[in-house]
């Protein structure tokens, strides 16, 4: 009988003090929404610019990840690159490619480095199925 009092009166207290009630039901909402907001998956899409002479290397590219723009000089793209328009430049020549990143965002950093590796890894397979298709 005794408990069953004690109980009662806590509940009451509970009811009457708002502060308490708040922190029981609004700060856990709040902590949710914050780690949601953390933790939610926004994937970043990258802008990366192609500089080639052959158009053959740009088409590929672009036809690998909607993320390449094809670029004829590489002095628009690095205007581009400077003015935050592009996150990511590479400029293949005849038998090297350099990759030139902005810097300033190290997601958009990382986000750039994952499309060309996955663009060059398509590019090498569909490359050596097609010689071993000539062959």
């Amino acid at each position: 009988m005794r408990i069953r009092a004690l109980v009662k009166r806590i509940i009451r207290q509970f009811i009457r003090d708002k502060r308490t009630l708040a922190m029981m039901f609004i700060a856990p909402l709040l902590i949710l929404t914050l780690v949601n907001l953390v933790f939610s998956n926004n994937d970043y899409e990258p802008k990366i610019a192609v500089v080639s002479d052959q158009t053959m290397i740009i088409n590929k590219f672009e036809t690998a990840d909607k993320a390449f723009t094809g670029y004829n000089t590489s002095k628009t793209a690095i205007d581009d690159l400077k003015d935050e328009k592009l996150d990511a430049m590479i400029e293949v020549q005849s038998q090297s490619a350099t990759i030139t990143l902005e810097g300033s965002n190290p997601t958009a950093n990382k986000a750039s480095m994952l499309t060309i590796e996955k663009a060059l890894k398509k590019l090498n397979t569909h490359a050596s199925e097609q010689s071993s298709i000539k062959t």
